[in-house]
């Protein structure tokens, strides 16, 4: 049976465990950003989603070399993006990072993130069950089977829908819509 991982709270774990000193600090976004990317891509294999987590030791020095990832996933670089810097191999911050990363035990929890699940949506239904269904009311059995029903209903048909538009969104689409 797989296990539901809070990766939220596995990624500010990461966050605070990296944001001693400054220059980790600036990364330490998009270092979490890196744990959700492999854990979102990794297809239940735990062995690529630890190299492809450790694969960020590499990648902050600008260097590609890992067994597992070939390559970097995002798109090419822009020459804004290119302007920072990279770490120094070997230097405080890429020890400190390494640290991090390399951590036995961190790495030993992030293989359990290969049975990606967003729990998003489940908060959702769970929010909206609360308003058909509040905790601080009884209810009987029919009442309640009623009401759930109608919160499951509700969530079911309000899923594919699209955003809320504003009265500034309409007025945008009136004008593009016009001949």
């Amino acid at each position: 049976m797989p296990t539901i991982v809070n990766i939220g709270m596995d990624t500010r774990k990461t966050q605070k465990r990296s944001t001693k000193s400054t220059q980790k600090r600036r990364s330490a976004q998009a270092i979490c950003n890196h744990l959700w990317w492999c854990a979102s891509n990794c297809n239940g294999d735990k062995e690529w989603l630890e190299e492809s987590w450790v694969f960020i030791v590499h990648h902050v020095i600008n260097s590609t070399h890992s067994r597992a990832v070939t390559s970097c996933a995002h798109v090419k670089i822009t020459p804004a993006i290119a302007k920072k810097k990279w770490l120094v191999k070997d230097l405080k911050a890429h020890n400190a990072l390494k640290e991090v990363i390399l951590n036995k035990r961190l790495r030993k929890d992030i293989k359990h993130l290969s049975e990606f699940c967003h729990t998003g949506n489940l908060e959702v239904y769970h929010s909206l069950l609360l308003k058909y269904v509040p905790k601080r009311q009884e209810f009987n059995f029919d009442q309640m089977n009623a009401r759930t029903s109608l919160a499951v209903t509700d969530h079911n048909m309000s899923q594919n829908r699209g955003k809320k538009m504003t009265d500034k969104d309409m007025k945008f689409t009136k004008l593009c819509t016009q001949r």
